[in-house]
């Protein structure tokens, strides 16, 4: 249940471009602005989890955990 293996394969080559593209600023952001680190802990545990298993992109409570930790990253970057 390796759901990282999993989006790779139902995103193609375009769509891994784009979330490392996402990712990589999502840490330039982090490094930049390192007294916020905290504020990426609960998205990079929903990373860590989908390594291990599927819900977190498959399931309900998945989505929306994913949606949470990124609302709050994104309450406090001022896009």
């Amino acid at each position: 249940h390796n759901a990282t293996l999993l989006l790779t394969r139902e995103v193609g080559l375009i769509g891994i471009g784009l979330i490392g593209w996402w990712l990589w600023m999502l840490g330039s952001w982090l490094w930049k602005n390192k007294n916020k680190i905290l504020l990426a802990v609960p998205f990079m545990a929903w990373l860590l989890l989908g390594v291990v298993d599927h819900w977190t992109v498959s399931l309900h409570q998945g989505l929306v955990m994913l949606f949470l930790a990124l609302a709050l990253i994104f309450i406090e970057v001022d896009v």
